[in-house]
């Protein structure tokens, strides 16, 4: 069976609420909500980026994964440190390559099969961002000054409201931008925070002001789509918003052949990395705690010999 090409895109903070009260002021996510599963993505206090991600990344709760706010904002923590199994590391295991540019919480960078462009809290200049190195030198000259982790550092720029705009934009063509080797991955991810900005800036209850950041994101995720022609689209959030503060309200978006149309759902952000797996026919790693969210597939494909191997594996057969 040929490998399906999976477009995954992480937008920090976008909120299940908003979503559904901006409709179609969003219409490229809009329409695309009317073709595939999408819903309510529940997060697990405490609400942070990296723990929250890496949840998304792991199936495993902060405690088990290790990413904990405390030890991460200390910097003693991060991608690279991630005690278990990550979705990442069983697609590699298993022949499937992954591109990963700007995911949220994705630094210090670790070994992935292909390549990986770090997203915040990566700063840039003084620090290894990439792997390979050299996928730097096929993005814009300008590419790291509008990197989040980079704008974070710089007290006028973080309070731009109008940069960070510009930096969805700058950071979206750099990613449609790059050259055929980089997006013939597998999977292929990429990260968005201009949402995340809106909240922390004046908050997503502010309809005209978040609606900017918003269709930011909107214009990203029809842009993306449209370049990359994916079998499957995959959309999450770490968490939502809930005024200026997070809250546990994320969203997730389910698109493809397998999933079912305009189908509603509420499920919980460990729930998508063993979802993805049974997506593909992988053994879920004995390691995560989510659920394959069942109700996502129109019929969940019987794998009799992968059946036969488990019940073997447990000693029934």
């Amino acid at each position: 069976m040929d490998k399906p090409k999976m477009l995954w895109l992480g937008i920090d903070c976008l909120d299940y609420n908003a979503v559904k009260k901006f409709n179609t002021n969003l219409p490229n996510l809009w329409a695309l909500m009317q073709k595939s599963t999408w819903g309510r993505l529940e997060s697990k206090k405490p609400l942070y980026t990296a723990s929250c991600w890496s949840s998304i990344f792991t199936s495993t709760q902060p405690e088990t994964h290790g990413v904990t706010w405390a030890k991460w904002k200390e910097g003693e923590v991060g991608f690279d440190s991630i005690k278990v199994i990550t979705m990442f590391d069983v697609l590699n295991r298993n022949g499937y390559t992954c591109g990963l540019f700007n995911m949220p919480a994705t630094f210090p960078i670790r070994d992935i099969n292909k390549w990986i462009v770090a997203g915040f809290p990566a700063v840039g200049e003084k620090e290894e961002i990439a792997k390979p190195v050299d996928i730097l030198n096929d993005l814009p000259s300008d590419f790291i000054s509008y990197t989040p982790g980079h704008m974070l550092t710089n007290r006028e720029m973080t309070e731009d409201f109008d940069l960070w705009v510009k930096s969805e934009t700058k950071m979206r063509n750099a990613f449609i931008g790059l050259p055929y080797k980089y997006k013939s991955v597998d999977l292929i991810a990429y990260g968005s925070t201009v949402v995340d900005r809106c909240t922390h800036l004046k908050g997503v209850n502010h309809k005209t002001f978040a609606l900017k950041f918003y269709r930011a994101a909107d214009t990203s995720i029809g842009q993306i789509i449209e370049a990359i022609k994916p079998d499957y689209t995959f959309i999450t959030s770490d968490h939502g918003a809930d005024g200026v503060c997070h809250s546990l309200n994320g969203f997730i978006l389910l698109n493809g052949a397998r999933f079912k149309e305009n189908n509603e759902i509420d499920t919980k952000q460990i729930n998508f990395a063993p979802t993805v797996l049974e997506l593909l026919g992988l053994n879920i790693p004995s390691t995560m705690e989510g659920q394959i969210i069942w109700e996502a597939f129109k019929s969940p494909a019987i794998d009799k010999e992968k059946i036969k191997q488990q019940l073997k594996a447990l000693g029934y057969i």
